[in-house]
């Protein structure tokens, strides 16, 4: 498919719907991380719309390729960009660490419990097996042994974390996603 046709195919999108999608999508995506710089915003003073427009301008500019044939869903696809966009930004040096609100399987992140009412006494039970298994799986390994324990005693952001065992956030960071590989296990065996 050559630039024009593409180039015509995203005039003939309907922009006054899709745009709006994409800004509540690109705001929940970045809502969902806990930011590292001092506004607590994203990297540059970037907002959900700027990550929009440089999406949309990438995909017209052909810095990013669109093949309408291939993948026909406009939406997917402008979401596959701004998460590109947003995973540039949490990788840039003014960003250390990262934390998501809610469970994904995009993400496995262990966080925050979301929606606190939704937990039932079947789900305490689990969290009380996982935090059993992490604790037997770590045994030996100083820092995970003590994030394990934070885990348990209800702190699940990294930065908080680092401040209550006065460790650096990126030794932290790197532990959880030692610790994600070992809850993966428990996962897959239960």
């Amino acid at each position: 498919m050559t630039k024009s046709e593409v180039f015509n195919r995203l005039n003939c999108l309907k922009w006054e719907t899709l745009f709006p999608q994409l800004i509540l999508y690109a705001e929940w995506k970045i809502g969902r991380l806990s930011w590292r710089t001092k506004n607590k915003q994203p990297p540059g003073g970037l907002d959900a719309n700027d990550i929009v427009k440089d999406a949309v301008a990438a995909v017209y500019s052909g810095d990013r390729k669109w093949n309408p044939d291939s993948n026909p869903d406009a939406l997917r696809y402008f979401k596959s960009v701004i998460d590109s966009i947003v995973n540039h930004l949490v990788k840039s040096s003014d960003h250390v660490s990262r934390v998501t609100a809610t469970q994904s399987n995009e993400d496995d992140e262990l966080s925050e419990l979301d929606g606190i009412e939704k937990v039932t006494p079947f789900d305490f039970a689990v969290a009380e097996n996982l935090i059993t298994f992490l604790k037997k799986e770590v045994k030996g390994d100083e820092i995970l042994e003590m994030i394990v324990l934070c885990l348990a005693d209800g702190i699940y952001k990294s930065e908080d974390m680092a401040d209550k065992l006065n460790l650096d956030d990126n030794e932290v960071y790197n532990a959880r996603k030692r610790l994600r590989k070992i809850a993966k296990r428990y996962a897959q065996k239960n």
